[in-house]
């Protein structure tokens, strides 16, 4: 396999390009089409490359259906930043949104269901409970889990379906 020194060398492009350009096998398919057609530029690509598939897949639904959308430098550093604060193994439709948009971010209304929707709780919080050895992605679908039976034995409804 060639180094990416010697790519660069081969195709009169910067090691950087170069690095950048196989950044792109870790992006989507939808997102890899957006930068073939121009909508998203190689070095924001480089950075949404960080982002989970899932994300990524929520963000190309997002500029698909936002054509106006412009994908810029700042706001993929956004996105990879927000999904690396957050607890969440990629991000929701509307948190990507937000992000893009904060400005038209949906107001959350104030009914007692929607109360609990917007907080976060640490996987911290959970490590008496858990085994050492247990990933981030497998302690949430446990806790998930959990909730969900405790939910079908005491009755309570969640408001999902």
């Amino acid at each position: 396999m060639k180094t990416t020194q010697a790519i660069a060398d081969e195709t009169g492009e910067s090691t950087r390009t170069i690095q950048r350009y196989k950044k792109l096998l870790e992006l989507s398919e939808p997102l890899v089409k957006m930068v073939d057609n121009g909508r998203i530029s190689l070095r924001a690509a480089g950075v949404l490359a960080d982002l989970n598939v899932n994300t990524q897949n929520r963000l190309a639904e997002d500029l698909r259906d936002n054509e106006q959308q412009v994908m810029t430098i700042e706001l993929a550093k956004a996105l990879v930043e927000r999904e690396k604060d957050g607890q969440e193994i990629s991000l929701s439709a509307q948190q990507v949104a937000n992000v893009l948009r904060p400005q038209k971010a949906k107001k959350t209304a104030n009914t007692p269901e929607q109360k609990t929707r917007g907080f976060k709780l640490e996987i911290e919080l959970f490590a008496d409970f858990l085994p050492e050895s247990i990933t981030k992605k497998e302690a949430i679908e446990r806790i998930t889990e959990a909730l969900r039976q405790f939910n079908e034995y005491s009755g309570a409804t969640t408001g999902r379906t």
